[in-house]
């Protein structure tokens, strides 16, 4: 081999070499951003979930009480009785509904209608009078001058809600008008001995809707009562409907019920830092023994442990006219806000919040307050929230449209890297 021929080898062989050096950083560079990519693709597509706004039907389920206005008839003859409706028939004011009448055959076998519903219950030991409403708010500003002289903030937080819930509560007792309020009514027809042979009829005083069930709480769960009521005992109670109907009727016996079913009452037994979800004049859908029915908020109102709910009703459901303690689901929709999965909320150090993408994809925690939320989704509020650090209340910025968060934020913790 030549002098010439051997340069030019070697010179071939740096030039093969230099470009393969080329070639392999290209190579690297090219799989570096591809990882990169598909490392982004899969953060934001597996781990992460951008915030947008958005609306969610949020529905609970609650036990509820129904409310209607009612009027019962009571007999003051004794005698056997035919009836000419059957339960739950719209009447209209007039109508015939049942006749009591003296038969000359033997009445000793026959059926008879002698004690009260088994249930009945006074109203008394039922409701909440204004003055132990008095003494618990009496209590409730001690507890809260305590817990501001002990600089307990977390506390003052807490006392200063369930007072104003109290003081609202206490304004809608003194604003109420119990005479044009009241839900229930009693009626008497006829008056001395039926003959052998004679009758007398039992006419509707007005209309609505006929119902021969009791169940011994018509003179307690009436409209004026709804924000006096211990609630807390009402739903222990066990109401069990009864049966009016029967052969024969003795004096002072009520024989038929009349419903109003223009309007009627449904008071839900909510949580109490639910209270605030549930604005007056609002409609929600309820939703009772499978059947949905549009309903307005009222009022609501704290109650012992528990808030209240008080929707009016203006459609029914079936039976509504004597049932009385209903499991319910009331759906709140369109409830707008920040979209987020449920499974992002975690709690730190006693705040709710979530963990969002920072700087070089670290996780950092963000507070959030929660406006309602179902299995899947949340809907939170935007901008700033409050929270208590170190016994002192601040607001803090929240999460915002377009931040990354992530999905599964019980998974990580403050300053994680997400890869």
């Amino acid at each position: 081999m030549t002098k010439n021929e051997w340069q030019s080898g070697a010179f071939s062989m740096r030039f093969n070499f230099g470009r393969l050096i080329r070639s392999i950083i290209i190579i690297g560079v090219i799989i570096y951003f591809a990882v990169k990519m598909v490392a982004g693709f899969i953060i934001d597509e597996q781990l992460t979930q951008t915030v947008v706004y958005g609306q969610l039907n949020i529905e609970n389920v609650y036990d509820g009480i129904i409310f209607r206005n009612e009027l019962i008839i009571n007999t003051n003859v004794e005698g056997n009785i035919r009836y000419n409706v059957a339960d739950g028939d719209r009447i209209k004011k007039g109508l015939k509904i049942a006749e009591v009448y003296r038969d000359t055959g033997d009445t000793s076998n026959v059926q008879t209608l002698s004690e009260e519903p088994e249930n009945f219950v006074a109203a008394q030991t039922l409701t909440i009078s204004e003055e132990e409403l008095d003494e618990e708010i009496e209590k409730l500003v001690n507890a809260l001058i305590d817990a501001r002289q002990r600089k307990d903030f977390l506390q003052v937080r807490d006392l200063k809600q369930d007072l104003d819930l109290k003081l609202d509560k206490r304004e809608m007792l003194a604003n109420m008008d119990s005479g044009s309020n009241s839900g229930f009514e009693q009626a008497f027809v006829g008056g001395g001995v039926l003959s052998e042979g004679q009758s007398i009829s039992f006419y509707s005083p007005k209309a609505g809707i006929v119902t021969f069930a009791s169940d011994g709480m018509e003179s307690v769960l009436t409209l004026e009562n709804i924000y006096k009521l211990d609630y807390d005992t009402v739903i222990k109670q066990n109401i069990d409907v009864k049966s009016l109907t029967t052969d024969y009727v003795t004096n002072g016996r009520p024989v038929y019920k009349i419903v109003d079913n223009s309007i009627w009452m449904l008071v839900a037994l909510i949580e109490k830092d639910e209270i605030s979800l549930y604005e007056e004049g609002k409609y929600v859908r309820v939703n009772i023994n499978d059947e949905t029915v549009t309903g307005v908020v009222s009022k609501v109102f704290e109650t012992g442990e528990k808030g209240a709910l008080v929707l009016k009703m203006t459609e029914q459901v079936s039976d509504f006219h004597k049932e009385r303690i209903v499991r319910t689901k009331i759906v709140r929709e369109n409830y707008q806000g920040l979209k987020i999965p449920s499974s992002a909320i975690v709690s730190r150090e006693g705040i709710q919040g979530v963990y969002a993408l920072g700087v070089d994809n670290k996780a950092v925690f963000k507070p959030v307050k929660v406006i309602g939320y179902d299995e899947e989704s949340a809907i939170v509020k935007n901008g700033f929230v409050e929270v208590v650090i170190e016994d002192t209340p601040e607001r803090v910025r929240s999460i915002d449209v377009n931040d990354d968060i992530l999905i599964l934020g019980v998974n990580y913790k403050e300053g994680d890297s997400v890869y």
